[in-house]
Order: structure tokens, then C-alpha cells, then sequence
């Protein structure tokens, strides 16, 4: 039997590797794991994704392959719970998968490894601070949306979270800001 390495297999199924590896650990895409402790998904079970049968959603029922009604993914960086838990609920609404980072070394980390069509920043972090954390992840990734959701109000806050990149500055807790400052960069993001 023949395995693929999952970014063999997620560009096969056109989704990222973070997407595909998540659905492994949810037991819904079959694998097995070598010595070294990396998985290898059998060509079979890829062909039977996209054959047509697809991996079903935990909540929405619906397929959740590219192209195929999958919502974009947004990683979240933020240190406070409750704020973190009101954008996890809140962007599946505006069409979004969430993933949350609590520290910048964990959301670079996520942000190197999976493909995110938008990334929420908050300006202070319990290893740092978002507006570095924006510098760095615009090394790598210069069109994907940033935007920051901060309580902090100071005008240079948002100069520096705008020159290091970011799309828009909204204060906590205006969400309908927010959507409209998503809806904006989306507008405004180059093509890839």
C-alpha cells in the first residue's frame, strides 16, 4: 500500500496541512504513524476523499474540502480568554474557522505552518507584543489580512500596528467594527 507525507496528501485534497492534520487527530481521515512519530495517510483514503465522499464538519454537516463549502481560516492570537472564546463563536458567523494562539511563538509557529486567509492580533502578549509579531509574520506572508483588536487606544498604537503591516486597528469591544475592518482588507488584499 502506498502513503503520502500529509503535504502530499492536503495538496491532493486541496486543503492545508494544519486542516489535514486536524481532521487526523479527529479520527476523520485515517493514518498511521512511523517510529520517527510522523503520519503517512494511505493513497486509498485520499482517493476516497476525493472521489467524492468528503469529511463531514463536527457541527455543520457540510463537506469540508476547498472548493467545496469550506470556510476560510482565521488564527486568532489572543491571551484573554474571554475574548479569545467571543471570536471563536463569533467568526464562524462571518464564514470563518478559528484557531486560537495564546503567545506570538505559538501563532508564528501556527502562521509558518498552516495557510490562513486572516490573522487577528491583539497588541499585548504574555511573550511579546503584536506588533512585532505582525513584522514577523509579514517576513513570510506579505497580502494575507491582518487586523488588530486591541484595548489599547493610543493613536501610536495604530500607526505602528499599520506600518508594520496590518490592514486596520479596532478597538475592543466594537465586533461590528471589526467585520467591517475584515470585510475591508478582504477588499484591499492583493491576489495571491
Amino acid at each position: 500500500m502506498e502513503y503520502l507525507k500529509p503535504g502530499e496528501a492536503a495538496e491532493l485534497l486541496k486543503v492545508s496541512v494544519h486542516t489535514l492534520k486536524q481532521w487526523i487527530y479527529q479520527e476523520k481521515i485515517r493514518s498511521i504513524k512511523t517510529p520517527g512519530g510522523h503520519h503517512r495517510i494511505p493513497r486509498a483514503e485520499i482517493e476516497r476523499l476525493v472521489g467524492g465522499q468528503g469529511i463531514v464538519g463536527p457541527t455543520s454537516g457540510q463537506t469540508s474540502m476547498r472548493g467545496k463549502q469550506e470556510m476560510r481560516r482565521a488564527l486568532v492570537i489572543e491571551d484573554n480568554l474571554d475574548s479569545r472564546d467571543l471570536l471563536a463563536n463569533l467568526l464562524p458567523t462571518w464564514g470563518f474557522e478559528a484557531t486560537a494562539a495564546i503567545t506570538a511563538v505559538e501563532a508564528l509557529r501556527l502562521a509558518q505552518s498552516g495557510d490562513f486567509d486572516l490573522y487577528i492580533i491583539d497588541t499585548w502578549l504574555p511573550d511579546g507584543n503584536g506588533i512585532d509579531l505582525c513584522r514577523r509574520i509579514r517576513e513570510s506572508d506579505s497580502v494575507t489580512p491582518i487586523v488588530f483588536y486591541s484595548a489599547l487606544k493610543a493613536d501610536e498604537n495604530k500607526k505602528a500596528a499599520l506600518e508594520a503591516g496590518a490592514h486596520d486597528y479596532v478597538l475592543k469591544p466594537h465586533f461590528e467594527q471589526l467585520k467591517m475592518a475584515v470585510s475591508r482588507a478582504f477588499e484591499s488584499k492583493p491576489v495571491k
